[in-house]
């Protein structure tokens, strides 16, 4: 099912019209454009229904997500947090126990952003960093230490930026793994051991 929606101002100042795609576990914003190159088919309503009713009987009565609220003081730090549109707007967010939360809400992506240039820590989740960095992110471990998602002879490589030739042997002992490639030393973490050696190399 798709609505109209308000429009988007684009950087050079112009109007961009929207539409919402609604499905029926979740919504979606899109240009009028991007929507047109789809290539949606128009159904009959009865059609329609069984779609959506096929659809509403697949869909999981739960589904979880990983967001983060950034609260307190923000003025001073409001342009420091970019972010998209919806990410402007202020929150108002009540716990199970009943603790109310004001303040701004981020992606995992957006969080690193901030985290890089606000530097109070490494705080993000060892699945968070993987996270990013398999959504095309560079996500900080620790220190100078990134991780970043490659593609090596087209298969997909969660690798290690910003390490040092001479600690090749400490990070072995992490889980990590030397390949040269091109005449270049790289080093990469094991997919099915990169949350373990992720949390091995924060607390190195």
């Amino acid at each position: 099912m798709v609505k109209p929606t308000y429009s988007k101002i684009t950087s050079e100042g112009g109007e961009e019209k929207q539409v919402m795609l609604l499905q029926c576990d979740r919504q979606e914003r899109m240009s009028k454009s991007a929507f047109k190159a789809r290539e949606f088919k128009k159904v009959s309503e009865e059609v329609f229904c069984k779609i959506w009713q096929a659809n509403v009987l697949d869909a999981p009565e739960l589904e979880t997500s990983v967001f983060y609220l950034v609260s307190g003081l923000l003025l001073p730090i409001w342009n420091k947090l970019g972010g998209d549109k919806d990410s402007v707007k202020v929150w108002r967010l009540t716990t199970d126990s009943n603790h109310t939360l004001l303040g701004r809400v981020f992606n995992e992506a957006q969080m690193q952003s901030i985290l890089d240039k606000l530097e109070p820590g490494d705080i993000l989740s060892p699945s968070s960093v993987i996270t990013i960095a398999q959504q095309g992110g560079k996500a900080r471990i620790k220190d100078d230490l990134y991780l970043v998602q490659s593609r090596v002879n087209n298969i997909p490589r969660l690798e290690i930026l910003g390490w040092n030739y001479k600690r090749i042997p400490e990070f072995q002992s992490y889980g990590c793994y030397e390949e040269i490639i091109k005449y270049n030393s790289r080093l990469f973490v094991p997919t099915d051991k990169s949350l373990e050696v992720i949390a091995r190399l924060r607390t190195a």
